[in-house]
């Protein structure tokens, strides 16, 4: 079963832009690693629904065949070595690896949600969706207010979506739950949002819209 690695990685304050830019450039090392099915870096552009204007920070995501494949190369193979060598110059802090395993089908929603990898997007926007459910829990809260989510996107803002995708977290990141929505730009994510809030409790809108935020990822 595929599986999708996320990474928030916390660069040094002055040079943010530029490590964006070398972790973009350090990570394509990687591509065509056995196991690895694709991987982007993103530009986060909104965080907890508040702009970042020129601030820059950055999110990775790898989509791996298996569980298998990510440990064997994180954190000692050879490459994953190589690429941070040239990464940890810029980095203020270890950023660990969340894991996350795709849920089946949800029965709550009229849409049928893929269990494969959420799909590279072409370039737009993704918003990114993270919440805690506890170790040990089903999550079934925030999977009642995604299935919900995703149905009015699929009525008001399908023109504009690229796909979806949700998972819960697998070792480290047990208790996580994690949504993607694509986008082919963030002008249609404003567009919807402000449209969806007139068509659903506020305190659901609340949740979603600043609960996280959404990002230009680059590929």
């Amino acid at each position: 079963m595929p599986i999708t690695e996320i990474i928030f990685p916390t660069f040094k304050s002055n040079l943010t832009k530029e490590a964006h830019a070398v972790a973009k450039t350090a990570f394509t090392a990687i591509k065509g690693q056995p196991g690895l099915l694709h991987h982007r870096i993103g530009r986060i552009t909104r965080e907890d629904g508040k702009p970042l204007g020129e601030e820059w920070k950055s999110v990775l995501s790898l989509e791996w065949d298996s569980p298998t494949a990510f440990h064997n190369i994180y954190p000692s193979a050879t490459i994953f070595q190589e690429v941070m060598k040239q990464v940890i110059p810029y980095v203020a802090a270890k950023a660990t690896p969340l894991l996350f395993q795709p849920l089946p089908p949800s029965s709550l929603s009229t849409h049928t949600t893929s269990n494969a990898s959420f799909p590279n997007p072409p370039h737009g926007a993704t918003q990114l969706f993270l919440r805690e459910t506890g170790a040990g829990s089903d999550g079934g809260e925030v999977k009642t207010a995604w299935a919900e989510l995703v149905d009015a996107v699929n009525a008001e803002g399908k023109d504009g979506v690229v796909g979806e995708w949700e998972g819960e977290g697998i070792e480290n990141a047990e208790g996580l739950w994690v949504g993607f929505l694509g986008w082919k730009g963030g002008v249609e994510v404003c567009f919807f949002f402000l449209l969806l809030s007139f068509h659903i409790p506020f305190f659901f809108f609340y949740f979603f819209l600043f609960a996280c935020g959404w990002g230009d990822w680059l590929t």
